[in-house]
């Protein structure tokens, strides 16, 4: 019996593998998209508690302190932040960031966001007013945390390294570019390639931060490593699975001996 739970997890953990990679393949052209990986842990690090048996029901009882469980486990996956490739468009409307910081934004339900995707249009408000959002209506915020929204007057735009915005070369409102500390684990993976600041977490002016007008942060996935990886994992599949076959048939044979 144990060798079909261990089978089992494998099973599993090797699945939950491959939906990450093909997560990845998937968004090989996705602007400002993170790569993810995960890693292996070994479910004998779970401690059980006392109520894992259920003494009352199995008249089973767990030692205090004791260590179990079997196979492998796919652990949460961590997000890559390493520097995107810069590619240049260019269309001013575009901007990418060169450093460790990033664009803040505010989701259609009023929730700030971060991102390093920086393909932004002009939407058009209820108001009338057309305001620098992303693809899906997310608007890009300044250093007051409002939209920046167009003059009336505005027949150019341009964008500083400082993330300063100058219409008709005049200043204007200055991007809100921040950064967070450790943000494989500060920052949580929301839709289209935008993150949330986990709590406990806060996010800090990033001065060091580059913004480049006319360029894209094209995604960070390396193509080469996700199809070994892609090759590892179908592999690791394959084996677990048969391991729980040949578990499966020789408890058969066990339950026809006895």
């Amino acid at each position: 019996m144990q060798s079909m739970w261990t089978g089992l997890d494998g099973v599993n953990a090797a699945s939950q593998w491959l939906n990450a990679i093909s997560g990845n393949i998937a968004n090989l052209d996705s602007v400002g998209y993170a790569s993810q990986n995960g890693s292996f842990a070994d479910t004998l690090t779970r401690q059980l508690s006392s109520a894992a048996t259920a003494p009352s029901v199995a008249s089973r009882y767990t030692l205090p302190g004791y260590w179990g469980g079997s196979g492998a486990y796919f652990t949460q996956p961590e997000i890559d932040f390493s520097q995107m490739p810069l590619q240049a468009t260019g269309n001013t409307m575009d901007a990418a960031i060169s450093g460790p910081g990033f664009f803040t934004v505010q989701s259609l339900s009023g929730q700030t966001l971060l991102t390093k995707a920086g393909n932004f249009i002009w939407s058009k408000q209820p108001n009338g007013s057309f305001a620098l959002s992303l693809p899906d209506g997310s608007l890009l915020l300044d250093t007051q945390h409002q939209p920046i929204i167009q003059p009336n007057s505005a027949a150019s735009m341009s964008i500083g390294k400082d993330g300063q915005i100058f219409f008709n070369g005049k200043p204007g409102p200055k991007l809100n570019i921040v950064q967070v500390a450790v943000p494989s684990q500060s920052l949580i993976p929301q839709s289209n390639d935008t993150y949330a600041i986990a709590q406990g977490w806060k996010a800090i002016p990033s001065p060091q931060s580059t913004v480049l007008q006319g360029y894209l942060s094209q995604s960070n996935v390396n193509i080469t490593n996700e199809l070994v990886k892609l090759m590892q994992a179908q592999e690791l599949y394959s084996l677990n699975a048969q391991s729980l076959k040949m578990s499966n048939q020789m408890m058969g044979i066990a339950n026809t001996i006895l």
